[in-house]
């Protein structure tokens, strides 16, 4: 919920200095950071016992896509108006 407050809370800072603010976009981190952020965290010592698989420990885009909007939702109006959650790494993905 912090995420989309600080989106809401900058897009009226930066209309109150006189900018136009048409949407307030909302992207939940890519695989391939979480996957990086896992093999990272991942390094165990051989008593701690395996790592967790990536697919255990981190939801999939689409869920994630559906976790901020309901976030978004729980805001109200204003917040339904100006925010977008957008799953860039499904459109741009191969761009990456």
């Amino acid at each position: 919920r912090g995420h989309v407050r600080m989106g809401l809370r900058a897009a009226e800072a930066l209309r109150a200095h006189g900018h136009e603010v048409k949407a307030v976009c909302l992207v939940p981190v890519h695989d391939n950071y979480a996957l990086n952020k896992q093999a990272v965290s991942g390094k165990r010592s051989s008593t701690e016992g395996p790592c967790p698989s990536a697919s255990e420990m981190f939801f999939p885009m689409e869920r994630r896509c559906a976790l901020l909007r309901a976030l978004v939702d729980e805001e109200g109006a204003e917040a339904q108006a100006l925010c977008q959650v957008l799953d860039y790494e499904l459109q741009y993905g191969a761009q990456l």
